[in-house]
């Protein structure tokens, strides 16, 4: 599973909280997305999380989950 989540660097933190106030105000312009705590939800699923890993590129953070 891959989501984008909360910021794990100064640069995604402020990535995030732009991409937040951007939604709050227009959700169509981020395309209805919205950072989400992945492997939280994936528990309360009721799937067991293997593995997670925040991966950041161009201050762009994605959650990696690995559940089953």
């Amino acid at each position: 599973l891959v989501s984008l989540t909360a910021g794990a660097t100064l640069p995604s933190r402020l990535f995030i909280a732009t991409w937040n106030a951007i939604y709050s105000l227009a959700p169509g312009i981020t395309g209805g997305c919205r950072p989400l705590p992945l492997a939280t939800l994936a528990a309360a699923a009721g799937l067991q999380v293997v593995t997670r890993e925040v991966l950041v590129q161009w201050a762009f953070p994605s959650e990696i989950v690995v559940a089953r």
